[in-house]
């Protein structure tokens, strides 16, 4: 669908939910000084990684530049799903990635907020706790960035003790089955949820989170887990159709607990354009914009993620008690 908006000041009517026989979305909002033109992509369609390199292709495509041709091919990987797999999918499963299925109710909106999680402030914590523990356990910087803001989320969101909080996260399945690196389409899953108590959370240590993480990480991105998610989404959208998920049912409601972790530091979504980049990338991961609460992702500029407004200066606190705490204690 394309369409024009004459007035640059007019917020232009791109749905949140796509409507899958639409999946590409475009409008272009004409100004005295500059035009611009907003692009969404149904997440049923591309994941974003596909959309990365859409951009980029786009901006090759306007310099008259080659681009790579991207890949569709997903028939090597169908061949490989269970097709006995059940069609039920329990809570904590994991499940594909497609933001714009549609819930039961509107998203619970928080406020969008960026904290500075980079390598540069945490890779002395992570060498510090590992060189400071009699087992040398290792776990990566994206799981120890992960723990961080799980102990911040639940710290700011004050939940009760036996709450059960979860954190799940999402996963590129590119080169770990039979998909091309240069596979354009969703090819994103979100990981099996780790569930604990809140009270656990807050109390266990920086390190042994980061510890149970990795070993959850390492079991999720492995060819068995990640045909077992797809075998099961299969039989369920067979079965009942494209419907949302239990999971993702848990994104939404007043009692939000449930963290959706995405790593999109490698994607470069503002490629130049006749050598000149554009002054800024707005997305749904911007400072002060509306973001459903416990959604996060670690970008290029920083970590974003959505809290209540009154719960970002909590966070942003505790981010930074556990990251100067923990680099002078064996948290």
């Amino acid at each position: 669908v394309f369409s024009v908006v004459d007035d640059a000041s007019t917020t232009p009517g791109v749905p949140r939910v796509v409507d899958p026989a639409k999946p590409f979305w475009a409008v272009l909002v004409k100004g005295e000084q500059a035009s611009k033109i907003i692009v969404t992509i149904s997440h049923q369609e591309a994941d974003a990684f596909s959309l990365g390199k859409f951009v980029q292709a786009w901006a090759s495509h306007y310099a008259k530049q080659e681009w790579p041709e991207p890949t569709f091919d997903y028939e090597p990987v169908e061949t490989l799903l269970d097709t006995k797999a059940s069609p039920e999918i329990s809570e904590y499963e994991g499940f594909m990635s497609a933001a714009d299925l549609k819930p039961d109710g509107p998203p619970t909106l928080g406020l969008g907020l960026c904290v500075d999680l980079s390598r540069a402030r945490l890779e002395a914590l992570r060498k510090a706790l590992i060189d400071g523990s009699e087992v040398k356990e290792s776990f990566s910087l994206n799981t120890l960035r992960m723990a961080v803001v799980w102990k911040a989320f639940v710290a700011a969101r004050k939940l009760e003790k036996d709450e059960v909080t979860s954190l799940a996260w999402a996963i590129n399945v590119r080169k770990r089955v039979p998909i091309s690196d240069a596979y354009f389409g969703n090819a994103a899953i979100t990981s099996s949820r780790v569930p604990l108590p809140a009270e656990s959370v807050s109390t266990m240590s920086i390190r042994s989170l980061a510890e149970l993480l990795q070993k959850a990480v390492s079991k999720s991105v492995s060819r068995e887990s990640i045909l077992s998610v797809l075998s099961n989404m299969k039989a369920s959208i067979a079965a009942n159709g494209p419907v949302i998920p239990s999971q993702r049912r848990s994104l939404f409601g007043s009692k939000q607990s449930m963290l959706l972790y995405s790593d999109w530091s490698g994607f470069d979504l503002n490629p130049a354009f006749e050598g000149v980049k554009a002054d800024a990338v707005h997305s749904m991961f911007s400072e002060g914009t509306p973001c459903p609460i416990g959604i996060c992702a670690n970008n290029p500029e920083g970590l974003y993620i959505g809290v209540k407004a009154e719960e970002v200066a909590d966070f942003k606190l505790v981010c930074g008690k556990l990251i100067a705490v923990s680099q002078n204690e064996d948290a």
